[in-house]
């Protein structure tokens, strides 16, 4: 990078399963870095460790913030869709402990042999196929949405349809505010609709501690 030039983000990776090359560059020469978002705004990237780490522990700095429609936007979800992304301090802890209900060490010790008979299965699979191969496809894909199947207490299907309204909105890419607060929308939907189905017919799964701690 020359000193007048801002690279555009996200950068290319030349190699999917390493980081680009531009984030080392980074770090050696500028290690907190203006860059240009998608959206053409501005922003600052931080590389190192030390420095995220005093980022992340330094309370001037606010997710709230950037959540605020005069903000720069990074992703549209952020400023359209009320998340764990768009809430600091005692509003994030809560949520966090609202999920730490249900993962509780009985559970995660109930959860290990599904785990276990999921990834095996995969690796089976794996074992199987003719070369070449798409591991993602083979084993990351069907791990991911099994073992999110299991925890969740919902049909594979379902998590497939959900993860596809959560990558959609996002997406750090544009692709407009309205679609992005309809996949919202949608995936909020599916979400209240699968809690209340946990109320009423409560199995051994984490939405279902959750609502019955709640209801």
């Amino acid at each position: 990078m020359t000193s007048t030039s801002i690279p555009t983000f996200p950068f290319d990776r030349p190699v999917p399963t390493e980081p680009s090359p531009m984030l080392s560059e980074l770090r050696n020469s500028c290690p907190v870095a203006p860059i240009e978002l998608p959206s053409g705004h501005t922003a600052w990237l931080v590389t190192r460790f030390d420095d995220v780490k005093g980022v992340l522990s330094d309370k001037r700095f606010s997710c709230r913030a950037a959540a605020h429609p005069s903000s720069p936007p990074f992703v549209p979800f952020v400023q359209l869709c009320p998340s764990l992304l768009s809430i600091d301090g005692p509003q994030h802890t809560a949520a966090r402990r609202l999920l730490a209900q249900g993962l509780n060490p009985g559970f995660i010790a109930r959860m290990r042999p599904v785990v276990q008979q999921i990834v095996d299965n995969a690796l089976d699979d794996l074992a199987a196929a003719e070369p070449p191969v798409d591991f993602q496809e083979i084993v990351s894909v069907p791990i991911g949405e099994q073992l999110m199947a299991k925890l969740l207490g919902v049909e594979p299907e379902t998590v497939h349809e959900l993860a596809a309204h959560v990558d959609a909105a996002m997406s750090v890419c544009e692709i407009g505010d309205e679609e992005v607060s309809r996949r919202w929308s949608a995936l909020c939907t599916m979400v209240i609709d699968i809690l209340h189905r946990k109320l009423a017919e409560p199995g051994d799964d984490l939405l279902s501690t959750i609502a019955q701690a709640n209801r």
